[in-house]
């Protein structure tokens, strides 16, 4: 059985120490939810910087290749 108490949940059962907490899963959920929204924007303003950086390429010269550029689902 658990008991809430304050984006913990308490386990309240023979097995557990008295006291003990564990994460409740729905806060963590929204936490990674959050964290992934977050390096998503990065990721799209990181690409939009690639683009710019690659068209202002210095007069007329061809541009380096660095490789390839993966892009995340």
């Amino acid at each position: 059985m658990f008991s809430r108490t304050s984006g913990l949940l308490k386990v309240v059962n023979d097995t557990a120490e008295e006291g003990e907490f564990m994460k409740n899963p729905i806060e963590v959920l929204r936490r990674k939810e959050a964290e992934l929204e977050r390096l998503q924007e990065e990721v799209e303003a990181l690409r939009l910087v690639g683009k710019l950086l690659r068209g202002s390429s210095a007069a007329g010269e061809e541009p380096q290749d660095r490789g390839k550029i993966l892009r995340m689902p």
